[in-house]
């Protein structure tokens, strides 16, 4: 099975597109975080990533959701917002604790692509304060350098249409 892992700074249209690729039948694997989010404030807590714990309760439910779809279908490939290596960074910049069996679990992951979406002109525009724009492009730039660093090639995905991206990406998936 082909993991093709859309990565990137935050509001950059990774979900956006993975919702997309949903819609035309296409197997996804959503970002954990944003469930984990709505799941906990639904259940009361308030502010949910403010536990040390917060990146290790996503990254065990991201490597769950990667397992899950590896044992329960006979895919060519799946979509997946955000790698391993994605939660491995937010634990490390936002001083998330990630325990070493999490992570030697993680790291038994292989991808097959990876895409990094670039930000367009008007990033965050109306959307995010300046703070969470540096905070965006920080992240986006130290996950970069992540995956590069654990041998992968990301292929850049230039801002445009949905479709447009979709389009490049099915390209590049050889």
């Amino acid at each position: 099975m082909q993991k093709i892992v859309f990565t990137g700074g935050e509001g950059v249209g990774k979900s956006s597109l993975i919702l997309f690729f949903e819609t035309q039948g296409e197997y996804v694997i959503r970002e954990a975080a944003s469930d984990i989010i709505r799941l906990q404030r639904a259940m009361g807590i308030a502010f949910p990533t403010d536990g040390k714990d917060f990146e290790e309760t996503v990254l065990r439910e991201h490597l769950r959701r990667e397992k899950h779809i590896e044992k329960n279908y006979e895919l060519n490939r799946v979509f997946i917002d955000r790698g391993w290596i994605d939660h491995i960074v937010y634990g490390q910049q936002l001083n998330w604790k990630i325990t070493d069996l999490t992570m030697e679990n993680a790291m038994r992951i292989k991808y097959h692509k990876v895409f990094f979406f670039l930000e367009s002109k008007d990033f965050g525009n109306g959307l995010m304060n300046e703070k969470e724009i540096m905070r965006s492009r920080i992240l986006g730039d130290k996950i970069l350098a992540m995956y590069r660093t654990n041998g992968y090639s990301p292929i850049l995905v230039k801002p445009d249409t949905i479709i447009k991206r979709a389009e490049f990406i099915l390209s590049n998936l050889n």
